[in-house]
């Protein structure tokens, strides 16, 4: 006999009128159910001696009050968890719906926390994104990393939250990564000499005091030797800050993988970076860049909950639409050697290293054509 059975004989078990057998199952139940000998000891002691002085059965007015207990206490439980499942239906299938994945606000807020890991963070990439969906928000987790020869390092996790009334970090602090990488205090190229030709190496040149024009940028990656251009950086300082140096502001997108833009429509699951091109194009990677800043702009609640500057991000639009877009950085990945070569070739005044490991190099895989 199963829970709800017994409870289903309770009232008849206060009143006495079980069988003996039938008590017998109920009794022991009711010993070690702390459910059932609660609603029992809800049912409030009579009041014997009143009874008796007005002529009444003491025994018939106690079963009377015990069962009306039973039953309401039952009554009660049952209207709870009825409440309980019309508030998730309704939370569920029209308040969540209307509130919080209305329009293309869960695609949108997918969007900028993936773009906002890589437009700040030389070199980075989406690797894997992941949906958490409460009642009234959803959790949106990116998982970035950096291509080091055929392998890649984890940079960070960014996360965000999608609420009724806004977007934000679901962690409550900025919602910017700040991911490190170098050897504090050494020089990036003569740790690439030390560590020997075998090192496969992510680094990335910098052009800041003098940015290259799409087709200079276009024309320095379509190189012959072993290395793989994985982003590029473009300058969208417009002008000088107050002391009258360059900003060195820049955001970039990846050369090689590129992300799904699809991302964000299912409310749960995960998915993974997207293909790669078959060539590294500057031009391609400008108006990828264009397009992540455009949709923070579109969605000014979504720049806000990220703590960034609408001007900037109005001023960034400005320069990557204009003539005057230039490449600040490029991150290059491959056999150390291969660096050093490409570095005196081509001169640069920083070269930042991002990334150092033993991997083996399968050779470049995304080039200039």
């Amino acid at each position: 006999m199963n829970h709800n059975e017994i409870q289903d004989l309770l009232e008849p078990f206060v009143d006495d009128s079980l069988d003996p057998a039938t008590r017998r199952i109920v009794d022991q139940h009711v010993s070690g159910c702390d459910a059932c000998q609660a609603i029992l000891d809800e049912v409030a002691p009579v009041d014997l001696d009143a009874t008796s002085e007005m002529g009444m059965d003491a025994t018939a007015v106690r079963r009377a009050i015990r069962r009306s207990t039973i039953r309401t206490i039952i009554e009660a439980a049952a209207l709870l968890a009825f409440a309980y499942m019309t508030l998730w239906l309704v939370v569920g299938l029209i308040a969540r719906p209307l509130l919080v994945d209305r329009g293309d606000r869960a695609q949108d807020a997918t969007l900028a926390t993936m773009d906002l890991g890589i437009l700040n963070n030389p070199g980075a990439v989406a690797s894997e994104i992941t949906y958490d969906s409460s009642w009234l928000a959803r959790t949106t987790t990116v998982e970035f990393s950096l291509p080091i020869g055929t392998d890649v390092e984890p940079l960070g996790v960014l996360d965000s939250r999608l609420g009724p009334i806004g977007f934000g970090d679901a962690r409550g602090g900025t919602l910017t990564p700040y991911f490190s990488w170098g050897i504090p205090g050494s020089d990036p190229l003569d740790v690439l000499r030390r560590l020997g030709d075998g090192t496969v190496a992510t680094v990335m040149f910098s052009y800041f005091d003098r940015p290259l024009t799409l087709e200079e940028a276009q024309t320095l990656i379509a190189t012959d030797l072993d290395v793989s251009f994985t982003w590029a950086g473009f300058d969208v300082s417009g002008g000088v800050d107050t002391s009258g140096r360059a900003e060195n502001a820049m955001f970039g997108y990846g050369l090689c993988v590129l992300p799904d833009r699809d991302w964000g429509q299912g409310s749960g699951g995960s998915g993974s970076a997207g293909g790669a091109f078959g060539s590294a194009s500057i031009a391609d990677t400008r108006d990828l860049t264009l397009t992540a800043v455009n949709n923070l702009l579109d969605h000014p609640e979504i720049a806000s909950g990220a703590r960034m500057d609408i001007d900037r991000l109005e001023q960034a639009s400005s320069r990557l639409t204009s003539d005057e877009a230039k490449v600040a950085a490029l991150v290059v990945t491959g056999p150390s050697d291969q660096i050093l070569a490409f570095a005196a070739e081509n001169g640069t005044n920083t070269i930042t290293t991002l990334a150092i490991d033993f991997y083996n190099w399968g050779g470049g895989s995304c080039k200039g054509t």
